[in-house]
């Protein structure tokens, strides 16, 4: 996940993880999210995207989607971000 300190107006990441195999098929990621002070209403909190890497190996990534949450977004607890494998 990706988040911005408007504080320090420097971006980063979050969160790494799970690490984890799923076979072939259809998935959908639920995140829930709750945010404070946050002044304007049209901004983007963090962009969540979900990655597939070749033979375990952290090396070779493919995101596979990405979805941008804004604030507008913490009223659909939880957001959901569907993805398939394979």
């Amino acid at each position: 996940m990706y988040y911005y300190n408007n504080s320090k107006s420097v971006p980063g990441f979050i969160i790494y993880g799970p690490y984890i195999s799923l076979p072939s098929g259809n998935y959908t990621l639920n995140l829930t999210i709750k945010a404070n002070n946050i002044s304007d209403v049209n901004a983007r909190l963090m962009t969540s995207d979900i990655s597939l890497y070749e033979d375990g190996s952290l090396q070779k990534q493919e995101i596979i989607t990405s979805k941008d949450l804004f604030v507008l977004d913490l009223g659909i607890n939880p957001t959901s971000l569907p993805f398939k494998i394979g």
